[in-house]
């Protein structure tokens, strides 16, 4: 990752401009910079942010390897397992897919997307009884979460 442009002033609290090159996406921060110290996003951070960039471009190998990188970088990225998750999901494997949503369930077991994305494996493995109560977890941690309350009726009428 390789910093393009940034600038720093002295002082009690004052605000710049970054831009990041990674990978051939230019991020763009803006830094909070209190009694001449800068709060920088994290590398972990780059690689997501340029994860989302990629799946929003179908390009999933580069995604799920992006998400991978901020993994290594901070395994306790639960985001970053949950975004993970979605991707595999879209690569059919399943497998994979469960044991990010687990883990970030795990780190962050108010996070309703992940409950939604562990509903949707358990649908497509068959656990139609598992899918039912993450769905409705997720209904309950969000509610009003159209997509889970749409999946929980699809379920509920077989």
């Amino acid at each position: 990752m390789e910093i393009l442009e940034s600038g720093f002033n002295q002082g009690e609290t004052s605000y710049e401009e970054i831009y990041f090159l990674a990978g051939g996406f230019i991020f763009h921060y803006r830094l909070r910079i209190w009694r001449g110290r800068s709060y920088l996003p994290s590398q972990r951070q780059a690689y997501y942010n340029r994860g989302n960039a990629k799946q929003a471009k179908d390009d999933l190998y580069g995604a799920l390897a992006d998400y991978s990188k901020a993994i290594e970088l901070n395994s306790t990225y639960a985001k970053a397992y949950g975004n993970r998750g979605i991707v595999r999901i879209k690569k059919g494997n399943m497998d994979g897919a469960l044991a990010d949503f687990t883990k970030a369930i795990d780190l962050n077991p108010n996070d309703a997307n992940a409950y939604f994305g562990l509903g949707i494996v358990k649908t497509a493995k068959g656990d139609i009884d598992g899918a039912k109560a993450d769905y409705t977890k997720a209904l309950k941690l969000k509610p009003g979460f159209s997509e889970a309350q749409k999946q929980l009726d699809e379920l509920n009428k077989k």
